[in-house]
C-alpha cells in the first residue's frame, strides 16, 4: 500500500504539462513549478464552480409545446402565476363546448294540445251557454294553450341558435371552475331572458287587446242588444252572495277578477239576467237566477274577461283526474270523437295545481339539461404551447456542460497565465540574487531598460509563432512565422474596418415600459413611437365595467295621466245622457290605460335590453387610445339606443297592424258604422268609418278631433284623436293637451268633484332642459321609448385597469453602443479567426513551396509528389505537439491525433446519421409585409400557418356589406295609397266578395312591404354594430365561409324575430275569438223567441263546411270577382291568413288585373297598372306566407372586403412550421452545438489515455528486462 502511494507522490512530485524538448535544468524546474501551481489552481476553481453550480438555482423559461388538458391543469398548479398559454382560437362559439336540451311538461306533448282534443270540446251553441260555462271557453283555452306551448319551445329553439352563435372569448383556457362559473351565469342569464321576452310580449298583446276593447266571441264582459237604428252594449252582471254584484274587467291586470266555471246544464240559450232581475219580488221572464250555481264544476277552470285571461288563472287540475275527464266525456258527448282518445297527465303532478300563468313563466319548462364539456372548449381553444418560468437545482447534466465548457476556457488561457507568471517571479528571483553578487553593476537607467524592452519587444514581433509546428525544417519555420505576421496584420485591419462599420449602423431598440399607468400610456401615444403596443393582460371587459345608464322617462310615464284611477269609469264621471257615437267619456279609461302599458313596457324592454348589454363584452388585444375609445364607444352606445327603438316601435307596429289589417271589432266601434238587414241570415252589418277626408278601411292614421258627447252636446277636446281604435287614438295624439289647463279643465268638467283623481288631475310642467316640445306626438314618445334622458356615461380609467396591460414595447432608432460593437466582434472573431487560421497558412504554404518541388517538369511526377506530400503530411500529422523530450512523445501525440479523429469521426457520423433520419420540426417566425405574402404562405403552409392580429375586434361593417334586393311588388303601384284608394269601394264589405275584400288584401300587402323593410333595416343597423372577433389573420376562402355563416344566421334570426311576434299576435287574436267588421270568422244571430233579442254568434265555416273558424286559423277558399276565380287569391276567417295563403299570381297577369279593374265603379282617380314583370326565382304561385319566410327579399347581394379584414387584422409577423426528414442546415448546426463540447473532452481524455496507455505499455517491458538483467548477473 505504501509503495503505491509513494508512486503517485513521486510522480505527481515529477509531474510537468509543460515540458518542451529543451535541457535546461531552469527552464525544467519552471515547467515543474507552473504544473504544481496549475493543477491545484485548476482544481480548485473546477471545485468551487462545481459546488456553486450545485447550490444554485435557475430560472428558466420553458415551453411546453399543445399541452393537453391533463398538462395545463399541471401546469396550471404548479405555475399558475408564470403561466400563458395563449388560445389558438380565442374566440370560441357556444355550440362547440355547450349544448342545451329542454324538457318541456307534459302537458305540451300531451294528447290535450292537439286538434282532435280541441275538436271534441268545441259545439256550434258554445255562445249561447251561461258565460261561465266550462263547455263555452274550453275550445278556445286548449288553442291559446297550444299556442302557448307551440310558441315557447319555438322561441327557446330560436333563441337557442342565435344564443349558439354567439362566441366565449378567452385569451388563454379558463380554469375548470371558473368556464363553469361562467357558463352557468351566461346561461342564467339566457334563460331570464328567453323567458321575459316571451312573457312581455303575451303581456303586451293581451293588454293591447284589452285597452282597445275587442270583442269576443264568447263574451264574458257584456253582450249587444238592438236598439233603433243601432246596437247597445249591455254589461253581464254576476250576483255574488257573499261580495254582491261582480262585473268583469279587463284593465287591472293580474288583479282581474275571475270566477269559477262549471257545466250549467238547464240553460241552453241563456238571456243575460242581471243581477237586479229580482228585485223586488219582480221576476223577469226567462230569468235563471235561480240557475246561477252550477250542475257541475270543472275542477281548476276559471272565467275572466277574456280566453287568454281566463287560461293564465286556470289550473291543469282536471286532465290529472280520470273521474273528471269522464265527466266531461257524459256531457260533451261528441260522438265522433271517443274519450279514450285522450290519456291523462300523470307525469308532472307537481303541477298539478299550478296556474297556466306560472307554467308561462317558465316556458312550460320542465328542466334546462344543459351539458357542457370543459374537454372541448380545450380542444378548440388549442394553445399551441404553454411558456412559463421554472426555478430548480441544476441537474447534472448541466453542470457537467458548464464545467466542460470552463474547462476548456481555462485550459486555453490558465496555462499561459500560470506559466508566464511562474517564470516571471523566478527571473525576478534570479535578477535580484544577480545582483547581490555582482556589486560592480551599477542602477541601469530608464533609457537602457526602455531600449532593452524595444529590443525584446522586437524580438518578440520577429520570432512569435502561432501556427508554430516544431518542426526543424528552417523553411517551415519561416513560412510559420510569415503566416502568423500576415494572420495579425489581417485580423487587426479587418477588426477595425469592422469596427467602424459597425459603429455607424443604426439600430433598432426595443423599449419596454413595466405595468404601466394611464398617464405613462398616453405620455408614450404623444410622443408618436413606432410600433407602440400594450397588449391587455385581459382582452375582454364586460361592459357593465365601464358603461352606465340611467335612463329618465317622460314625466308622462308617472303622473296621474297612467293612474289605475282611469280605470273606474263609472265611478269618475258625472251622470250625462250619452249620444249614439262613443266619446272619450267612454273611451278615457282604455286611452289611458293603453298609454301607461306603453309607459310599463318601454321601461321593461329597457330593463332587459340593458341586462343583456351589460354583460356584452368590448374586446380589445391591445389599450385603446382614449380618443379611439371614445369613438367607438359613443356610437355603440348610439347604435344601441337605436335599435331598442326601433325593434320596439316594430313589435308595437306589427301587432298594430294586424289588428287593422283584419278589421277587428271594437265595443268602442271606432272603426265601423252601422247598417242594417244585410240578407237573410245577417240582422246588421259594418262598414268602415270615415274621419276628416280618410276612412278606416284603408288609412290606419285617419284621425278626427276627440269629443265629449253628452245630452247631445259635442265638445271637443284639442289636440287629442280620436282614431278607428284606441291605439290609433292614442299614438295620433300629441301632448299639448297635457299642458295646457284650458284642455284639462275640459276634461275635468264632466267629472266629479268629489273624486280622488279629479282633484290630482293637474297639467304637466314643462321643464326647459326636456328634449321633447310640448305638442309631440304620443307615438314619437312611444318610439323613443318615453325616453328623457339615456345619462349614458363611461368611464376610460375604468376600461384601462380592466385591460390591465403588464406592459408597453415601442422601438427607437439609436446609434450602436459600445456592448453592442463589441457583442457584435465577438460574435464574427470565433468564425473569423477559424477562417483565416485555416486560409492564411496555406496559403503561404502554396506561395512559398521550396524550388526543387516548382522544378518538377511532369505531370506524372507532379502528381506523384503531391501525393507523397500529402501522405507525409497524413502520417505525420499531430494535433497535440509538445516540445517535450520524453520518449516515443512525437509518436504518442501522432498516435493520439489519429485515435483523436478516428473517434470524432464515428461519433460525427452517428449524429450525422441520427439527425438526417429524424423527422425534424422546423418553426419558422418571419416578418409579414403584405397580403399576397400571406396567400403564398397560406398555400404552402395552410395546416400551420399563424399571422396573430393587432387588432383583433373588428365592425361587421367594415367587412361585409349586405344589400337585400325585396320583390318587386313592394315598389310597385299594388302597394301605392293611390291603387288602394282606387280599389275601395264604399258602402260595400262582403268578405266573399273579392270586390268587396280587394283594398283589404293590397293594404295589408303593403303593410307587409313595410314592416319587413323596417324589420331587415332595423337588424341591418344591429348586425353591422356587432363585432367579428379573431385573433389571426385567416384565409379568404375562410373568411368566406365565416362570413357567409354569420349572414345565414342573420338572415334567420330576423325572420325569426318577425314571424315570432306576427304569428304569437294572430294566434292569441284567434284563440280569443276575436271577431271581424264583416263577420267573416263570426256572425250574429238572433231568435225571435226570445223577447229581449239578445245576439248570439255563430262560427263561419268554408271549405263546404269542413273548416270553422271557432277552431282553425287556417279557413281558406279561393276567392271569387262575378263567380270567376282570381288567380292567387283567397278569402278566409282572417283577411291577413287569407292573404298569407295568396300568391301574387294575379299581379303578372294583366287579364287578371284587369278583371279586378273592370268591377271597381269609375272615379276621378287616374291610375297607370303595371303588372310584374320580372320573373321571381321562387315562381309566381308562391304563397305570402312563404315570402314572409324569406322577409319579401328575392335575393342578398352579399360584398365581402376581405382587404379591408386584412388590413384591420394588420398582422406583422408569421409563424409556421413544417416536417422535413433531411435538413443539411440542421445538421450542420447540430454539429457545430457538438463540435465544441466534443473537441474539449476528446481532446482532454485521449492524450490522457494514450498517455496511460504507454506507460503501461513501458512498465510491463521494464518489468520484463529487470529480471533478464538479473539473470545475467
Amino acid at each position: 500500500m505504501t509503495n503505491p502511494l509513494r508512486n503517485v507522490r513521486e510522480y505527481l512530485w515529477k509531474l510537468n504539462l509543460f515540458e518542451v524538448e529543451l535541457h535546461d535544468e531552469q527552464n525544467k524546474r519552471t515547467e515543474i513549478f507552473s504544473t504544481r501551481i496549475y493543477l491545484p489552481t485548476l482544481l480548485l476553481t473546477l471545485s468551487l464552480y462545481i459546488l456553486y453550480l450545485s447550490l444554485s438555482s435557475t430560472t428558466t423559461v420553458l415551453i411546453m409545446r399543445k399541452p393537453t388538458q391533463k398538462e395545463f391543469e399541471q401546469l396550471q398548479l404548479k405555475y399558475s402565476p408564470n403561466l400563458n398559454c395563449p388560445c389558438q382560437y380565442l374566440s370560441i362559439p357556444y355550440k362547440e363546448f355547450l349544448n342545451i336540451k329542454v324538457e318541456y311538461y307534459e302537458i305540451c306533448s300531451s294528447d290535450f294540445v292537439t286538434q282532435q282534443w280541441i275538436d271534441y270540446l268545441f259545439d256550434d251553441i258554445a255562445s249561447y251557454l251561461h258565460p261561465l260555462d266550462f263547455r263555452r271557453s274550453a275550445p278556445f283555452k286548449f288553442q291559446l294553450l297550444r299556442t302557448l306551448c307551440q310558441q315557447s319551445q319555438q322561441v327557446i329553439e330560436n333563441n337557442l341558435n342565435e344564443f349558439y352563435s354567439n362566441h366565449l372569448i378567452s385569451k388563454e383556457p379558463i380554469l375548470v371552475e371558473e368556464f363553469l362559473n361562467q357558463v352557468n351565469n351566461t346561461v342564467e342569464l339566457f334563460q331570464r331572458r328567453t323567458i321575459s321576452l316571451f312573457e312581455n310580449l303575451i303581456k303586451l298583446i293581451q293588454q293591447i287587446i284589452s285597452a282597445n276593447e275587442l270583442l269576443s266571441a264568447i263574451e264574458t264582459r257584456f253582450v249587444r242588444k238592438p236598439k233603433k237604428n243601432s246596437t247597445s252594449f249591455q254589461r253581464i252582471c254576476y250576483d255574488d252572495t257573499t261580495n254582491g254584484p261582480i262585473y268583469l274587467e279587463c284593465h287591472n291586470n293580474e288583479d282581474n277578477i275571475v270566477l269559477s266555471e262549471g257545466i250549467y246544464l238547464d240553460i241552453i240559450e241563456y238571456n243575460y239576467s242581471e243581477c237586479h232581475s229580482l228585485k223586488n219580488g219582480k221576476k223577469k221572464l226567462n230569468s235563471h237566477r235561480s240557475k246561477n250555481v252550477p250542475d257541475l264544476t270543472i275542477p281548476g277552470m276559471v272565467a275572466g274577461c277574456l280566453p287568454i285571461e281566463s287560461l293564465m288563472h286556470s289550473t291543469l287540475e282536471c286532465l290529472f283526474e280520470p273521474l273528471c275527464l269522464y265527466k266531461i266525456d257524459v256531457i260533451f258527448n261528441t260522438p265522433s270523437i271517443s274519450m279514450s282518445n285522450f290519456s291523462i297527465l300523470k307525469e308532472d303532478l307537481s303541477t298539478k295545481y299550478t296556474k297556466v300563468q306560472k307554467l308561462t313563466k317558465k316556458l312550460f319548462v320542465k328542466q334546462w339539461i344543459i351539458d357542457k364539456s370543459y374537454e372541448r372548449y380545450f380542444n378548440y381553444c388549442r394553445p399551441l404551447f404553454c411558456q412559463y418560468t421554472d426555478e430548480q437545482r441544476n441537474s447534472f447534466v448541466h453542470i457537467f456542460t458548464k464545467t466542460v465548457s470552463l474547462f476548456g476556457g481555462l485550459k486555453l488561457f490558465l496555462p499561459l497565465i500560470v506559466l508566464h507568471l511562474v517564470t516571471y517571479i523566478r527571473n525576478k528571483q534570479q535578477q535580484r540574487h544577480s545582483n547581490d553578487t555582482d556589486n560592480n553593476v551599477a542602477g541601469i537607467s530608464i533609457g537602457i531598460r526602455l531600449s532593452a524592452l524595444l529590443q525584446t519587444m522586437k524580438q518578440l514581433i520577429t520570432t512569435i509563432n502561432i501556427f508554430n509546428s516544431y518542426s526543424a525544417d528552417e523553411h517551415r519555420q519561416k513560412g510559420e512565422i510569415l503566416s502568423t505576421r500576415i494572420y495579425v496584420f489581417v485580423l487587426i485591419t479587418i477588426v477595425i474596418v469592422l469596427t467602424f462599420y459597425i459603429s455607424s449602423e443604426k439600430e433598432m431598440k426595443t423599449q419596454r415600459v413595466e405595468y404601466p399607468t394611464r398617464t405613462q400610456f398616453e405620455e408614450l401615444q404623444n410622443n408618436s413611437f413606432q410600433h407602440l403596443g400594450c397588449p391587455c393582460t385581459q382582452i375582454s371587459t364586460k361592459y357593465s365595467e365601464f358603461v352606465q345608464f340611467r335612463p329618465t322617462y317622460h314625466q308622462i310615464c308617472s303622473s296621474v295621466f297612467v293612474s289605475p284611477l282611469w280605470m273606474n269609469w263609472r265611478g269618475i264621471w258625472q251622470e250625462m245622457e250619452p249620444c249614439t257615437y262613443s266619446d272619450f267619456y267612454n273611451e278615457a279609461g282604455s286611452f289611458f290605460f293603453l298609454l301607461s302599458t306603453y309607459c310599463q313596457s318601454a321601461q321593461e324592454t329597457i330593463f332587459n335590453e340593458l341586462e343583456q348589454f351589460y354583460v356584452m363584452e368590448y374586446t380589445t388585444s391591445g389599450v385603446i387610445p382614449g380618443k379611439k375609445f371614445n369613438g367607438e364607444i359613443t356610437s355603440f352606445i348610439e347604435n344601441f339606443k337605436l335599435k331598442i327603438q326601433k325593434t320596439f316601435k316594430i313589435k308595437l307596429n306589427i301587432i298594430r297592424n294586424v289588428i287593422f289589417d283584419n278589421q277587428f271589432l271594437s265595443k268602442l266601434e271606432l272603426n265601423v258604422d252601422h247598417f242594417f238587414e244585410i240578407d237573410e241570415t245577417e240582422l246588421f252589418g259594418f262598414i268602415p268609418k270615415s274621419y276628416d277626408n280618410c276612412t278606416c278601411a284603408t288609412d290606419l292614421t285617419c284621425h278626427g278631433t276627440m269629443f265629449f258627447c253628452r245630452n247631445n252636446n259635442f265638445t271637443y277636446v284639442p289636440n287629442l284623436s280620436i282614431g278607428c281604435y284606441i291605439v290609433d287614438s292614442l299614438l295620433l295624439s300629441t301632448t299639448t293637451c297635457f299642458y295646457d289647463q284650458n284642455c284639462i279643465n275640459i276634461i275635468k268638467s264632466f267629472m266629479n268633484s268629489d273624486t280622488e283623481l279629479y282633484k290630482k288631475l293637474h297639467p304637466l310642467i314643462f321643464h326647459e332642459e326636456s328634449q321633447y316640445p310640448t305638442d309631440m306626438t304620443i307615438e314619437m314618445l312611444v318610439d323613443n321609448l318615453f325616453i328623457e334622458k339615456w345619462n349614458d356615461s363611461y368611464d376610460y380609467d375604468n376600461y384601462y385597469n380592466s385591460c390591465k396591460p403588464s406592459f408597453c414595447s415601442y422601438k427607437i432608432e439609436q446609434q450602436s453602443g459600445i456592448i453592442y460593437i463589441l457583442a457584435k466582434l465577438v460574435s464574427i472573431y470565433s468564425g473569423l479567426t477559424i477562417i483565416l487560421r485555416f486560409l492564411i497558412p496555406n496559403i503561404v504554404r502554396l506561395i512559398r513551396r521550396k524550388g526543387e518541388e516548382s522544378r518538377v517538369e511532369s505531370l506524372f511526377n507532379r502528381l506523384h509528389l503531391l501525393f507523397q506530400s500529402c501522405k507525409n503530411e497524413l502520417v505525420q500529422w499531430n494535433l497535440f505537439p509538445n516540445q517535450t523530450a520524453a520518449r516515443n512523445s512525437l509518436q504518442k501525440q501522432i498516435l493520439s491525433t489519429w485515435t483523436y479523429l478516428i473517434t470524432f469521426t464515428i461519433i460525427l457520423s452517428i449524429c450525422i446519421l441520427y439527425t438526417s433520419l429524424k423527422n425534424n420540426l422546423i418553426n419558422v417566425k418571419l416578418s409579414l409585409t403584405n397580403l399576397k405574402q400571406y396567400e403564398q404562405l397560406y398555400v404552402r403552409y395552410p395546416d400551420t400557418l399563424n399571422c396573430p392580429c393587432n387588432e383583433i375586434s373588428i365592425k361587421y361593417r367594415e367587412l361585409v356589406e349586405l344589400i337585400p334586393s325585396y320583390h318587386e311588388v313592394c315598389s310597385s303601384v299594388f302597394v301605392s295609397d293611390e291603387w288602394i284608394r282606387y280599389l275601395y269601394i264604399v258602402d260595400v264589405a262582403n268578405y266573399q266578395d273579392f270586390s268587396g275584400m280587394v283594398s283589404f288584401q293590397f293594404k295589408l300587402l303593403k303593410s307587409l312591404c313595410r314592416l319587413l323593410q323596417e324589420t331587415v333595416s332595423s337588424s341591418l343597423m344591429q348586425f353591422y354594430s356587432t363585432s367579428w372577433v379573431n385573433n389571426q389573420l385567416i384565409s379568404r376562402d375562410s373568411f368566406r365561409k365565416r362570413v357567409d355563416n354569420t349572414v345565414e344566421i342573420f338572415q334567420k334570426s330576423t325572420k325569426e324575430t318577425f314571424k315570432q311576434v306576427f304569428r304569437m299576435t294572430r294566434e292569441i287574436l284567434h284563440g280569443n275569438a276575436i271577431l271581424t267588421t264583416y263577420h267573416s270568422n263570426w256572425g250574429y244571430i238572433v231568435f225571435s223567441e226570445n223577447p229581449e233579442e239578445i245576439y248570439y254568434l255563430i262560427p263561419m265555416k268554408y271549405n263546404n263546411d269542413s273548416c270553422t273558424c271557432a277552431t282553425s286559423l287556417q279557413c281558406v277558399e279561393p276567392s271569387t270577382l262575378v263567380s270567376i276565380p282570381v288567380d292567387g287569391f283567397f278569402f278566409g276567417c282572417y283577411p291577413v291568413e287569407a292573404m298569407l295563403h295568396s300568391s301574387l299570381e294575379c299581379l303578372y297577369n294583366k287579364i287578371c288585373v284587369d278583371l279586378i279593374l273592370s268591377v271597381i265603379p269609375q272615379t276621378s282617380i287616374e291610375i297607370t297598372i303595371d303588372v310584374l314583370q320580372s320573373k321571381p326565382k321562387y315562381g309566381i304561385n308562391e304563397t305570402v306566407q312563404r315570402m314572409i319566410d324569406r322577409l319579401f327579399v328575392d335575393d342578398w347581394s352579399i360584398n365581402r372586403f376581405y382587404e379591408n379584414y386584412s388590413d384591420k387584422c394588420h398582422p406583422t409577423e408569421c409563424t409556421y412550421s413544417f416536417v422535413q426528414n433531411f435538413d443539411i442546415l440542421h445538421i450542420v448546426t447540430t454539429i457545430l452545438d457538438l463540435y465544441g463540447c466534443l473537441t474539449i473532452l476528446l481532446s482532454l481524455f485521449i492524450p490522457f489515455i494514450i498517455d496511460i496507455i504507454f506507460r503501461m505499455h513501458y512498465k510491463r517491458i521494464e518489468m520484463v528486462i529487470t529480471p533478464d538483467t538479473q539473470l545475467q548477473d
